[in-house]
């Protein structure tokens, strides 16, 4: 085989090498990309969760200051909290079945 030969061979294999990774690189941080975005919007719903967790504890302490310490107040927060938490939320494009 010439030498020339052996060149254009050399370089076809390492151009569709190259391109092929570069592909590959691509699909690699695409997917980094989507999983820092659904831990972006996780990390958002629980901060909102949160601020609402504390609400309700607020809620609880004025009522245990204005009106004593009663089942019922510990009740309405534990279904509250609980409550929002069992809720099935089907977002658009997210149902299993």
């Amino acid at each position: 085989m010439t030498d020339f030969a052996q060149m254009h061979i050399f370089f076809l294999v390492t151009t569709v090498t190259v391109a092929i990774l570069g592909l590959l690189l691509a699909f690699i941080f695409f997917r980094i990309y989507q999983i820092l975005t659904e831990v972006e919007h996780i990390s958002h719903e629980f901060s909102e969760e949160s601020k609402l967790m504390r609400e309700d504890i607020a809620d609880l302490r004025k009522n245990v200051r204005e009106k004593g310490l009663k089942f019922k107040n510990l009740f309405d927060l534990y279904s509250l909290t609980l409550g929002r938490f069992t809720r099935k939320k089907h977002r658009k494009g997210t149902r299993i079945f």
